[in-house]
Protein backbone atom coordinates (compact mmCIF):
# COMPACT_ATOMS: atom_id res chain seq x y z
CA UNK A 1 0.00 0.00 0.00
CA UNK A 2 1.27 3.47 -0.84
CA UNK A 3 0.19 6.74 0.76
CA UNK A 4 0.67 10.32 -0.26
CA UNK A 5 0.21 13.69 1.34
CA UNK A 6 -3.44 14.77 1.05
CA UNK A 7 -4.05 17.72 -1.26
CA UNK A 8 -5.35 20.97 0.13
CA UNK A 9 -8.79 20.38 -1.38
CA UNK A 10 -9.62 16.88 -0.13
CA UNK A 11 -13.25 17.55 -0.96
CA UNK A 12 -12.63 17.90 -4.70
CA UNK A 13 -10.54 14.73 -4.83
CA UNK A 14 -13.18 12.71 -2.97
CA UNK A 15 -16.00 14.12 -5.08
CA UNK A 16 -14.22 12.91 -8.23
CA UNK A 17 -13.61 9.55 -6.58
CA UNK A 18 -17.29 9.37 -5.59
CA UNK A 19 -18.27 9.71 -9.22
CA UNK A 20 -15.99 6.77 -10.07
CA UNK A 21 -17.12 4.71 -7.03
CA UNK A 22 -13.54 4.81 -5.73
CA UNK A 23 -13.90 6.66 -2.42
CA UNK A 24 -12.38 3.89 -0.27
CA UNK A 25 -9.33 3.47 -2.47
CA UNK A 26 -8.85 7.24 -2.55
CA UNK A 27 -9.06 7.46 1.24
CA UNK A 28 -6.33 4.85 1.48
CA UNK A 29 -4.08 6.79 -0.87
CA UNK A 30 -4.73 10.13 0.84
CA UNK A 31 -4.27 9.06 4.46
CA UNK A 32 -1.04 10.47 5.94
CA UNK A 33 1.31 8.42 8.08
CA UNK A 34 2.40 11.29 10.35
CA UNK A 35 0.16 11.46 13.45
CA UNK A 36 -0.51 15.22 13.41
CA UNK A 37 -1.31 15.22 9.68
CA UNK A 38 -3.52 12.16 10.12
CA UNK A 39 -5.65 13.89 12.75
CA UNK A 40 -6.20 16.81 10.38
CA UNK A 41 -7.11 14.39 7.59
CA UNK A 42 -9.64 12.51 9.76
CA UNK A 43 -11.15 15.85 10.81
CA UNK A 44 -11.49 16.83 7.15
CA UNK A 45 -13.36 13.68 6.11
CA UNK A 46 -15.57 13.92 9.21
CA UNK A 47 -16.52 17.47 8.17
CA UNK A 48 -17.25 16.31 4.63
CA UNK A 49 -19.52 13.57 5.94
CA UNK A 50 -21.33 15.79 8.40
CA UNK A 51 -21.91 18.43 5.69
CA UNK A 52 -23.41 15.80 3.39
CA UNK A 53 -20.73 15.94 0.67
CA UNK A 54 -19.89 12.26 1.21
CA UNK A 55 -21.60 9.47 3.16
CA UNK A 56 -19.02 7.42 5.03
CA UNK A 57 -21.67 5.02 6.34
CA UNK A 58 -22.73 4.19 2.81
CA UNK A 59 -19.19 4.00 1.44
CA UNK A 60 -17.80 1.73 4.18
CA UNK A 61 -20.73 -0.68 3.83
CA UNK A 62 -19.21 -1.43 0.40
CA UNK A 63 -15.90 -2.49 1.95
CA UNK A 64 -15.19 -6.21 1.59
CA UNK A 65 -12.53 -8.36 3.21
CA UNK A 66 -11.18 -9.87 -0.01
CA UNK A 67 -8.22 -9.52 -2.34
CA UNK A 68 -10.11 -7.52 -4.96
CA UNK A 69 -10.67 -4.20 -3.15
CA UNK A 70 -8.70 -1.94 -0.80
CA UNK A 71 -6.75 -3.34 2.13
CA UNK A 72 -9.63 -4.20 4.48
CA UNK A 73 -8.22 -3.63 7.96
CA UNK A 74 -6.25 -0.49 7.07
CA UNK A 75 -9.29 1.04 5.34
CA UNK A 76 -11.55 0.01 8.23
CA UNK A 77 -9.26 1.75 10.69
CA UNK A 78 -9.99 5.08 8.95
CA UNK A 79 -13.69 4.52 9.69
CA UNK A 80 -12.94 3.65 13.34
CA UNK A 81 -11.03 6.90 13.80
CA UNK A 82 -13.81 8.95 12.20
CA UNK A 83 -16.89 7.24 13.70
CA UNK A 84 -16.98 8.92 17.17
CA UNK A 85 -17.43 12.35 15.55
CA UNK A 86 -19.75 11.38 12.69
CA UNK A 87 -23.34 12.61 12.59
CA UNK A 88 -26.27 10.83 11.06
CA UNK A 89 -28.93 8.21 11.77
CA UNK A 90 -27.97 5.78 14.54
CA UNK A 91 -29.36 2.92 12.44
CA UNK A 92 -26.92 3.63 9.62
CA UNK A 93 -23.99 3.78 12.03
CA UNK A 94 -25.12 0.49 13.61
CA UNK A 95 -25.52 -1.31 10.28
CA UNK A 96 -22.12 -0.14 9.06
CA UNK A 97 -20.42 -1.20 12.31
CA UNK A 98 -22.01 -4.66 12.21
CA UNK A 99 -21.01 -5.05 8.55
CA UNK A 100 -17.36 -4.21 9.27
CA UNK A 101 -17.23 -6.56 12.26
CA UNK A 102 -18.80 -9.39 10.27
CA UNK A 103 -16.41 -8.89 7.36
CA UNK A 104 -13.50 -9.19 9.80
CA UNK A 105 -14.35 -12.90 10.12
CA UNK A 106 -12.32 -14.88 12.64
CA UNK A 107 -9.45 -12.40 12.74
CA UNK A 108 -8.21 -11.40 16.19
CA UNK A 109 -8.98 -7.75 15.38
CA UNK A 110 -12.43 -8.41 13.91
CA UNK A 111 -14.33 -6.80 16.79
CA UNK A 112 -12.36 -3.56 17.22
CA UNK A 113 -15.04 -1.32 15.59
CA UNK A 114 -17.25 -1.92 18.64
CA UNK A 115 -14.98 0.39 20.66
CA UNK A 116 -15.40 3.23 18.16
CA UNK A 117 -19.15 2.59 18.12
CA UNK A 118 -19.25 2.97 21.92
CA UNK A 119 -17.61 6.42 21.56
CA UNK A 120 -20.22 7.22 18.91
CA UNK A 121 -22.97 6.35 21.41
CA UNK A 122 -21.36 8.44 24.14
CA UNK A 123 -21.34 11.52 21.88
CA UNK A 124 -25.14 11.99 22.15
CA UNK A 125 -27.46 11.36 25.12
CA UNK A 126 -30.23 9.99 22.88
CA UNK A 127 -28.20 7.49 20.89
CA UNK A 128 -28.15 4.54 23.38
CA UNK A 129 -31.96 4.44 23.51
CA UNK A 130 -32.22 4.94 19.74
CA UNK A 131 -29.86 2.05 19.03
CA UNK A 132 -31.66 -0.23 21.51
CA UNK A 133 -34.93 0.51 19.75
CA UNK A 134 -33.35 -0.36 16.38
CA UNK A 135 -31.88 -3.57 17.82
CA UNK A 136 -35.33 -4.62 19.03
CA UNK A 137 -36.61 -4.10 15.50
CA UNK A 138 -33.70 -5.94 13.82
CA UNK A 139 -32.44 -8.38 16.51
CA UNK A 140 -30.99 -10.91 14.08
CA UNK A 141 -28.62 -8.46 12.41
CA UNK A 142 -27.89 -5.88 15.13
CA UNK A 143 -27.97 -7.80 18.43
CA UNK A 144 -24.17 -7.90 18.74
CA UNK A 145 -24.28 -4.15 19.48
CA UNK A 146 -26.65 -4.45 22.45
CA UNK A 147 -23.95 -4.81 25.17
CA UNK A 148 -22.24 -1.62 23.94
CA UNK A 149 -25.57 0.24 23.84
CA UNK A 150 -26.54 -0.94 27.33
CA UNK A 151 -23.11 -0.04 28.75
CA UNK A 152 -23.40 3.45 27.24
CA UNK A 153 -26.88 3.74 28.73
CA UNK A 154 -25.71 2.66 32.20
CA UNK A 155 -23.18 5.49 32.11
CA UNK A 156 -25.99 8.05 31.60
CA UNK A 157 -29.07 6.73 33.41
CA UNK A 158 -28.44 3.50 35.27
CA UNK A 159 -31.94 3.07 36.73
CA UNK A 160 -33.70 3.47 33.39
CA UNK A 161 -31.38 1.19 31.46
CA UNK A 162 -31.44 -1.49 34.18
CA UNK A 163 -35.18 -1.70 33.60
CA UNK A 164 -34.58 -1.85 29.85
CA UNK A 165 -32.01 -4.64 29.98
CA UNK A 166 -34.12 -6.66 32.45
CA UNK A 167 -37.07 -6.31 30.08
CA UNK A 168 -34.98 -7.39 27.08
CA UNK A 169 -33.55 -10.36 29.03
CA UNK A 170 -37.08 -11.79 29.04
CA UNK A 171 -37.59 -11.36 25.28
CA UNK A 172 -39.02 -14.24 23.29
CA UNK A 173 -36.34 -13.66 20.63
CA UNK A 174 -33.29 -15.75 21.50
CA UNK A 175 -31.12 -13.41 19.39
CA UNK A 176 -32.13 -10.56 21.69
CA UNK A 177 -32.22 -12.50 24.93
CA UNK A 178 -28.62 -13.73 24.75
CA UNK A 179 -26.92 -10.31 24.51
CA UNK A 180 -29.43 -8.81 26.97
CA UNK A 181 -28.59 -11.40 29.63
CA UNK A 182 -24.89 -10.87 28.93
CA UNK A 183 -25.39 -7.10 29.35
CA UNK A 184 -26.70 -7.61 32.89
CA UNK A 185 -23.07 -7.97 33.89
CA UNK A 186 -22.10 -4.60 32.36
CA UNK A 187 -23.17 -2.61 35.43
CA UNK A 188 -20.05 -1.05 36.91
CA UNK A 189 -20.39 -1.51 40.65
CA UNK A 190 -18.10 0.12 43.18
CA UNK A 191 -16.59 -2.23 45.75
CA UNK A 192 -19.15 -1.51 48.52
CA UNK A 193 -22.16 -1.51 46.17
CA UNK A 194 -24.64 -4.37 46.13
CA UNK A 195 -25.98 -6.05 43.01
CA UNK A 196 -29.41 -4.58 42.16
CA UNK A 197 -32.16 -6.97 43.19
CA UNK A 198 -33.87 -6.87 39.79
CA UNK A 199 -30.61 -7.90 38.09
CA UNK A 200 -30.19 -10.91 40.38
CA UNK A 201 -33.80 -11.95 39.78
CA UNK A 202 -33.35 -11.58 36.02
CA UNK A 203 -30.35 -13.92 36.08
CA UNK A 204 -32.25 -16.46 38.18
CA UNK A 205 -35.15 -16.29 35.75
CA UNK A 206 -32.89 -16.75 32.73
CA UNK A 207 -31.45 -19.97 34.16
CA UNK A 208 -34.84 -21.31 35.19
CA UNK A 209 -36.77 -20.51 32.02
CA UNK A 210 -34.37 -21.28 29.17
CA UNK A 211 -32.28 -24.28 28.12
CA UNK A 212 -30.31 -22.48 25.39
CA UNK A 213 -26.51 -22.91 25.64
CA UNK A 214 -25.92 -19.33 24.48
CA UNK A 215 -28.14 -17.95 27.24
CA UNK A 216 -26.35 -20.12 29.82
CA UNK A 217 -23.01 -18.73 28.58
CA UNK A 218 -24.39 -15.19 28.92
CA UNK A 219 -25.63 -15.96 32.44
CA UNK A 220 -22.19 -17.23 33.43
CA UNK A 221 -20.45 -14.15 32.02
CA UNK A 222 -22.83 -11.76 33.79
CA UNK A 223 -22.96 -13.62 37.12
CA UNK A 224 -19.19 -14.02 37.42
CA UNK A 225 -18.70 -10.33 36.50
CA UNK A 226 -21.04 -9.26 39.32
CA UNK A 227 -19.92 -11.84 41.87
CA UNK A 228 -18.16 -10.76 45.03
CA UNK A 229 -17.77 -12.86 48.17
CA UNK A 230 -18.69 -9.89 50.36
CA UNK A 231 -21.91 -9.06 48.51
CA UNK A 232 -25.31 -10.11 49.83
CA UNK A 233 -26.21 -11.73 46.52
CA UNK A 234 -23.07 -13.93 46.50
CA UNK A 235 -24.84 -17.18 47.47
CA UNK A 236 -27.65 -16.58 44.97
CA UNK A 237 -25.20 -15.79 42.19
CA UNK A 238 -23.21 -18.92 43.04
CA UNK A 239 -26.41 -20.97 42.68
CA UNK A 240 -27.07 -19.28 39.33
CA UNK A 241 -23.56 -20.14 38.16
CA UNK A 242 -23.87 -23.76 39.30
CA UNK A 243 -27.22 -24.20 37.53
CA UNK A 244 -25.93 -22.55 34.34
CA UNK A 245 -22.92 -24.89 34.31
CA UNK A 246 -25.18 -27.92 34.70
CA UNK A 247 -27.58 -26.85 31.93
CA UNK A 248 -25.04 -25.36 29.53
CA UNK A 249 -22.83 -26.95 26.91
CA UNK A 250 -19.64 -25.90 25.13
CA UNK A 251 -20.54 -22.20 25.01
CA UNK A 252 -21.11 -22.23 28.75
CA UNK A 253 -17.76 -23.91 29.29
CA UNK A 254 -16.05 -21.25 27.20
CA UNK A 255 -17.73 -18.51 29.26
CA UNK A 256 -16.58 -20.26 32.45
CA UNK A 257 -13.03 -20.39 31.14
CA UNK A 258 -13.18 -16.65 30.34
CA UNK A 259 -14.17 -15.89 33.94
CA UNK A 260 -11.45 -18.27 35.11
CA UNK A 261 -8.76 -16.22 33.39
CA UNK A 262 -10.12 -12.66 33.62
CA UNK A 263 -11.55 -12.48 37.15
CA UNK A 264 -9.84 -15.15 39.33
CA UNK A 265 -9.08 -12.79 42.22
CA UNK A 266 -12.77 -11.83 42.58
CA UNK A 267 -14.25 -15.30 42.38
CA UNK A 268 -12.98 -16.72 45.65
CA UNK A 269 -11.76 -20.29 46.36
CA UNK A 270 -15.25 -21.83 46.53
CA UNK A 271 -16.39 -20.52 43.16
CA UNK A 272 -13.03 -21.33 41.55
CA UNK A 273 -13.46 -24.92 42.71
CA UNK A 274 -16.97 -24.97 41.23
CA UNK A 275 -15.77 -23.69 37.85
CA UNK A 276 -12.72 -25.98 37.82
CA UNK A 277 -14.90 -29.02 38.49
CA UNK A 278 -16.94 -28.34 35.36
CA UNK A 279 -14.00 -27.31 33.18
CA UNK A 280 -12.52 -30.80 33.58
CA UNK A 281 -14.91 -31.92 30.85
CA UNK A 282 -13.97 -29.33 28.23
CA UNK A 283 -13.57 -30.93 24.76
CA UNK A 284 -9.90 -31.11 23.80
CA UNK A 285 -10.70 -29.81 20.32
CA UNK A 286 -11.80 -26.45 21.76
CA UNK A 287 -8.34 -24.91 21.62
CA UNK A 288 -9.56 -21.40 22.49
CA UNK A 289 -11.18 -22.64 25.70
CA UNK A 290 -8.09 -24.70 26.55
CA UNK A 291 -5.91 -21.60 26.09
CA UNK A 292 -8.07 -19.65 28.55
CA UNK A 293 -7.93 -22.48 31.08
CA UNK A 294 -4.15 -22.53 30.68
CA UNK A 295 -3.92 -18.81 31.51
CA UNK A 296 -6.29 -19.23 34.44
CA UNK A 297 -4.27 -22.11 35.88
CA UNK A 298 -1.00 -20.18 35.53
CA UNK A 299 -2.46 -17.18 37.40
CA UNK A 300 -3.81 -19.35 40.24
CA UNK A 301 -0.88 -21.71 40.82
CA UNK A 302 0.55 -19.39 43.47
CA UNK A 303 -2.79 -18.81 45.21
CA UNK A 304 -4.83 -20.65 47.81
CA UNK A 305 -6.50 -22.52 44.93
CA UNK A 306 -3.24 -24.14 43.80
CA UNK A 307 -4.35 -27.71 44.50
CA UNK A 308 -7.69 -27.12 42.77
CA UNK A 309 -6.13 -25.89 39.52
CA UNK A 310 -3.46 -28.61 39.62
CA UNK A 311 -6.25 -31.18 39.83
CA UNK A 312 -7.95 -29.48 36.88
CA UNK A 313 -4.73 -29.62 34.87
CA UNK A 314 -4.28 -33.30 35.74
CA UNK A 315 -7.84 -34.15 34.69
CA UNK A 316 -7.28 -32.64 31.24
CA UNK A 317 -3.82 -34.23 30.90
CA UNK A 318 -5.32 -37.67 31.48
CA UNK A 319 -7.55 -37.19 28.43
CA UNK A 320 -4.89 -35.64 26.19
CA UNK A 321 -2.83 -37.49 23.55
CA UNK A 322 0.57 -38.37 25.00
CA UNK A 323 2.46 -36.28 22.43
CA UNK A 324 0.43 -33.10 23.05
CA UNK A 325 -0.13 -33.09 26.79
CA UNK A 326 1.67 -30.13 28.37
CA UNK A 327 2.27 -28.48 24.98
CA UNK A 328 -1.26 -27.09 25.22
CA UNK A 329 -0.48 -25.57 28.61
CA UNK A 330 2.53 -23.42 27.90
CA UNK A 331 1.64 -20.73 30.46
CA UNK A 332 0.96 -23.23 33.26
CA UNK A 333 4.17 -25.10 32.43
CA UNK A 334 6.17 -21.86 32.52
CA UNK A 335 4.64 -20.93 35.89
CA UNK A 336 5.58 -24.31 37.37
CA UNK A 337 9.13 -24.13 36.03
CA UNK A 338 9.56 -20.61 37.41
CA UNK A 339 9.03 -21.82 40.99
CA UNK A 340 11.29 -24.55 42.47
CA UNK A 341 8.61 -25.28 45.10
CA UNK A 342 5.90 -25.71 42.45
CA UNK A 343 8.19 -27.85 40.31
CA UNK A 344 8.96 -30.10 43.29
CA UNK A 345 5.26 -30.32 44.14
CA UNK A 346 4.17 -31.17 40.60
CA UNK A 347 6.91 -33.75 39.97
CA UNK A 348 6.30 -35.52 43.29
CA UNK A 349 2.55 -35.48 42.86
CA UNK A 350 2.64 -36.81 39.31
CA UNK A 351 5.36 -39.44 39.75
CA UNK A 352 3.79 -40.74 42.98
CA UNK A 353 0.45 -41.15 41.16
CA UNK A 354 2.01 -43.77 38.88
CA UNK A 355 -0.31 -42.71 36.02
CA UNK A 356 1.42 -42.76 32.64
CA UNK A 357 -0.17 -39.47 31.52
CA UNK A 358 1.02 -37.61 34.62
CA UNK A 359 4.45 -39.25 34.64
CA UNK A 360 4.93 -38.24 31.00
CA UNK A 361 3.96 -34.69 31.99
CA UNK A 362 6.59 -34.80 34.74
CA UNK A 363 9.21 -35.83 32.17
CA UNK A 364 8.07 -32.99 29.92
CA UNK A 365 8.60 -30.50 32.75
CA UNK A 366 12.15 -31.68 33.29
CA UNK A 367 12.85 -31.57 29.56
CA UNK A 368 11.55 -28.00 29.30
CA UNK A 369 13.73 -26.92 32.20
CA UNK A 370 16.63 -26.94 29.68
CA UNK A 371 19.09 -27.72 32.46
CA UNK A 372 20.61 -31.18 32.38
CA UNK A 373 21.96 -30.81 35.91
CA UNK A 374 18.56 -29.85 37.35
CA UNK A 375 18.31 -30.85 41.01
CA UNK A 376 14.81 -31.58 42.31
CA UNK A 377 13.70 -32.34 45.85
CA UNK A 378 10.67 -34.54 46.53
CA UNK A 379 7.79 -32.78 48.28
CA UNK A 380 6.91 -34.94 51.28
CA UNK A 381 3.50 -33.27 51.59
CA UNK A 382 2.48 -34.78 48.24
CA UNK A 383 3.22 -38.35 49.32
CA UNK A 384 0.10 -39.97 50.74
CA UNK A 385 2.18 -42.88 52.05
CA UNK A 386 5.81 -42.97 53.16
CA UNK A 387 6.23 -46.67 53.84
CA UNK A 388 9.15 -48.42 52.16
CA UNK A 389 7.05 -49.97 49.39
CA UNK A 390 5.40 -46.66 48.43
CA UNK A 391 8.72 -44.79 48.44
CA UNK A 392 10.30 -47.48 46.26
CA UNK A 393 7.38 -47.24 43.84
CA UNK A 394 7.73 -43.45 43.49
CA UNK A 395 11.52 -43.71 43.10
CA UNK A 396 11.23 -46.36 40.39
CA UNK A 397 8.79 -44.15 38.49
CA UNK A 398 11.26 -41.27 38.75
CA UNK A 399 14.09 -43.41 37.42
CA UNK A 400 11.96 -44.87 34.64
CA UNK A 401 10.64 -41.54 33.34
CA UNK A 402 13.57 -39.24 34.15
CA UNK A 403 16.33 -41.67 33.15
CA UNK A 404 17.72 -39.45 30.38
CA UNK A 405 18.22 -36.67 32.97
CA UNK A 406 20.30 -38.75 35.40
CA UNK A 407 21.26 -35.99 37.86
CA UNK A 408 17.60 -34.95 38.20
CA UNK A 409 16.53 -38.55 38.77
CA UNK A 410 19.35 -39.13 41.27
CA UNK A 411 18.53 -35.95 43.23
CA UNK A 412 14.89 -36.99 43.47
CA UNK A 413 15.79 -40.49 44.69
CA UNK A 414 18.23 -39.12 47.29
CA UNK A 415 15.54 -36.78 48.67
CA UNK A 416 13.24 -39.80 49.04
CA UNK A 417 15.95 -41.66 50.94
CA UNK A 418 15.57 -39.12 53.76
CA UNK A 419 12.07 -40.49 54.32
CA UNK A 420 13.06 -44.16 54.45
CA UNK A 421 13.53 -47.25 52.24
CA UNK A 422 17.25 -46.56 51.99
CA UNK A 423 18.17 -50.12 51.05
CA UNK A 424 15.70 -50.23 48.14
CA UNK A 425 16.49 -46.73 46.89
CA UNK A 426 20.25 -47.06 46.99
CA UNK A 427 19.89 -50.05 44.67
CA UNK A 428 18.13 -47.77 42.15
CA UNK A 429 20.98 -45.27 42.45
CA UNK A 430 23.45 -48.03 41.65
CA UNK A 431 21.50 -49.75 38.89
CA UNK A 432 20.54 -48.20 36.56
CA UNK A 433 21.77 -44.63 37.34
CA UNK A 434 25.42 -45.08 38.38
CA UNK A 435 25.85 -48.09 36.12
CA UNK A 436 24.81 -46.06 33.06
CA UNK A 437 26.04 -42.58 34.00
CA UNK A 438 29.17 -43.05 36.12
CA UNK A 439 30.38 -39.54 35.33
CA UNK A 440 27.66 -37.02 36.18
CA UNK A 441 25.79 -39.13 38.74
CA UNK A 442 28.96 -40.10 40.58
CA UNK A 443 30.06 -36.47 40.86
CA UNK A 444 26.62 -35.39 42.04
CA UNK A 445 26.46 -38.11 44.71
CA UNK A 446 29.95 -37.32 45.97
CA UNK A 447 29.00 -33.68 46.45
CA UNK A 448 25.53 -34.38 47.87
CA UNK A 449 26.67 -36.98 50.43
CA UNK A 450 28.58 -34.28 52.33
CA UNK A 451 25.37 -32.51 53.35
CA UNK A 452 23.15 -35.54 54.02
CA UNK A 453 22.28 -37.28 57.28
CA UNK A 454 24.44 -40.16 58.47
CA UNK A 455 22.03 -42.86 57.27
CA UNK A 456 21.61 -41.35 53.80
CA UNK A 457 25.34 -40.60 53.49
CA UNK A 458 26.21 -44.20 54.33
CA UNK A 459 23.77 -45.47 51.70
CA UNK A 460 25.27 -43.15 49.05
CA UNK A 461 28.82 -44.15 49.97
CA UNK A 462 27.90 -47.82 49.65
CA UNK A 463 26.66 -47.12 46.11
CA UNK A 464 29.83 -45.25 45.19
CA UNK A 465 31.99 -48.03 46.55
CA UNK A 466 29.93 -50.67 44.73
CA UNK A 467 30.37 -48.95 41.35
CA UNK A 468 34.12 -48.61 41.96
CA UNK A 469 34.35 -52.32 42.77
CA UNK A 470 32.35 -53.11 39.62
CA UNK A 471 34.69 -51.17 37.32
CA UNK A 472 37.75 -52.62 39.07
CA UNK A 473 36.55 -56.13 38.30
CA UNK A 474 35.75 -55.55 34.63
CA UNK A 475 38.87 -53.55 33.69
CA UNK A 476 41.10 -56.66 33.20
CA UNK A 477 38.71 -57.89 30.52
CA UNK A 478 38.88 -54.70 28.45
CA UNK A 479 41.51 -56.17 26.12
CA UNK A 480 39.68 -59.42 25.41
CA UNK A 481 39.16 -59.72 21.64
CA UNK A 482 35.88 -61.56 22.12
CA UNK A 483 34.34 -58.51 23.80
CA UNK A 484 35.11 -56.24 20.89
CA UNK A 485 32.40 -55.85 18.22
CA UNK A 486 33.40 -56.51 14.63
CA UNK A 487 33.65 -53.77 11.99
CA UNK A 488 30.34 -54.91 10.54
CA UNK A 489 28.64 -54.77 13.92
CA UNK A 490 30.07 -51.32 14.65
CA UNK A 491 28.96 -50.04 11.25
CA UNK A 492 25.43 -51.39 11.77
CA UNK A 493 25.23 -49.79 15.19
CA UNK A 494 26.45 -46.42 13.91
CA UNK A 495 23.95 -46.48 11.02
CA UNK A 496 21.12 -47.20 13.44
CA UNK A 497 22.32 -44.58 15.92
CA UNK A 498 22.80 -41.89 13.28
CA UNK A 499 19.33 -42.55 11.86
CA UNK A 500 17.74 -42.16 15.30
CA UNK A 501 19.70 -38.97 15.96
CA UNK A 502 18.68 -37.59 12.56
CA UNK A 503 15.00 -38.34 13.22
CA UNK A 504 15.25 -36.78 16.66
CA UNK A 505 16.87 -33.65 15.20
CA UNK A 506 14.17 -33.37 12.54
CA UNK A 507 11.45 -33.65 15.20
CA UNK A 508 13.10 -30.92 17.27
CA UNK A 509 13.41 -28.66 14.22
CA UNK A 510 9.71 -29.08 13.44
CA UNK A 511 8.89 -27.59 16.86
CA UNK A 512 11.12 -24.51 16.40
CA UNK A 513 9.03 -21.76 14.74
CA UNK A 514 12.09 -19.49 14.53
CA UNK A 515 13.53 -21.66 11.76
CA UNK A 516 10.60 -20.78 9.51
CA UNK A 517 11.55 -17.10 9.76
CA UNK A 518 15.17 -17.37 8.67
CA UNK A 519 16.93 -18.54 5.56
CA UNK A 520 19.14 -21.57 6.00
CA UNK A 521 22.20 -22.43 3.96
CA UNK A 522 24.70 -25.27 4.05
CA UNK A 523 28.38 -24.34 4.30
CA UNK A 524 30.51 -27.07 2.79
CA UNK A 525 33.79 -25.77 4.18
CA UNK A 526 35.31 -22.71 5.81
CA UNK A 527 34.84 -20.76 9.04
CA UNK A 528 32.75 -17.87 7.79
CA UNK A 529 30.53 -16.49 5.04
CA UNK A 530 30.77 -13.51 2.69
CA UNK A 531 27.91 -11.21 1.68
CA UNK A 532 27.67 -8.22 -0.64
CA UNK A 533 25.80 -5.35 1.03
CA UNK A 534 24.16 -3.09 -1.57
CA UNK A 535 23.58 0.59 -0.73
CA UNK A 536 20.84 2.92 -2.03
CA UNK A 537 23.25 4.60 -4.46
CA UNK A 538 24.01 1.26 -6.10
CA UNK A 539 27.44 0.76 -4.58
CA UNK A 540 28.24 -2.29 -2.47
CA UNK A 541 30.82 -3.56 -0.07
CA UNK A 542 31.93 -6.96 1.12
CA UNK A 543 30.86 -8.11 4.59
CA UNK A 544 32.55 -11.06 6.27
CA UNK A 545 30.70 -13.00 8.93
CA UNK A 546 32.83 -15.21 11.14
CA UNK A 547 31.13 -18.27 12.57
CA UNK A 548 31.00 -18.90 16.29
CA UNK A 549 31.70 -22.32 17.74
CA UNK A 550 28.85 -23.85 19.69
CA UNK A 551 29.02 -27.12 21.54
CA UNK A 552 26.96 -29.39 23.71
CA UNK A 553 27.95 -32.19 26.04
CA UNK A 554 25.94 -35.40 25.83
CA UNK A 555 26.26 -38.37 28.13
CA UNK A 556 24.84 -41.60 26.72
CA UNK A 557 23.90 -44.51 28.98
CA UNK A 558 26.61 -47.21 28.97
CA UNK A 559 24.15 -50.08 28.78
CA UNK A 560 22.67 -48.62 25.61
CA UNK A 561 25.71 -49.96 23.77
CA UNK A 562 26.27 -53.08 25.84
CA UNK A 563 22.71 -54.37 26.27
CA UNK A 564 20.19 -51.91 24.88
CA UNK A 565 17.26 -54.31 24.92
CA UNK A 566 17.94 -55.22 28.53
CA UNK A 567 18.17 -51.55 29.50
CA UNK A 568 14.91 -50.70 27.74
CA UNK A 569 13.15 -53.65 29.38
CA UNK A 570 14.39 -52.50 32.80
CA UNK A 571 13.10 -48.95 32.24
CA UNK A 572 9.76 -50.24 31.01
CA UNK A 573 9.43 -52.33 34.15
CA UNK A 574 10.05 -49.23 36.27
CA UNK A 575 7.36 -47.32 34.34
CA UNK A 576 4.80 -50.13 34.38
CA UNK A 577 5.08 -51.41 37.96
CA UNK A 578 1.84 -51.44 39.92
CA UNK A 579 1.24 -49.21 42.87
CA UNK A 580 0.76 -50.85 46.23
CA UNK A 581 -2.83 -50.89 47.52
Amino acid sequence: MSTMNPPADVSAVLQRAKGNDAVLGTLLRLQPTVETERKIFISQIVSLHNSGEINLFSEFQKLRNDQQGPDFFIARHIFEEALPNLQGPSLEAAKCTVHLITEGGQDFLAGTPINAFRFFLDASPTRPAEVIAEIEQYPTTLSMLLPAAIAAGFARDRAFFIKEVVRLSQSQSIDLRRPAVFSLGSIELLEPEEVPEEVTRALEAAVAEVDDDGVMAAVLSAATALFGEHRKAASRLETVIRDALEKGGEWALDAASSAFVSRPERLGPQLIELLAGRLRDVPLANSGTIDKIDLGISSLLNSASRDVVLSLLEAILRRSPSDKQLKKFGSARAAILASPALLSKALTRWLASGEAALCNAAADLVQQASHRGLVVEADADELSKTDDESLAFTASRAVGYLFVWPVTAASFVVSLMRLGAINSLKQLLLDPLLLNYPGSVQKFLQDRSKSESTAVREGINECLQAIEDYFTKIRPGADLRELRPSETQRAAFHRSFNQRMSNSFATAQAEMPFLSLVKRSVVLYGRGSVHQVVHQDGTSHRADLKFKTLGAELEFPRMGQIDEMGMQWQLRSFRAGRKAK
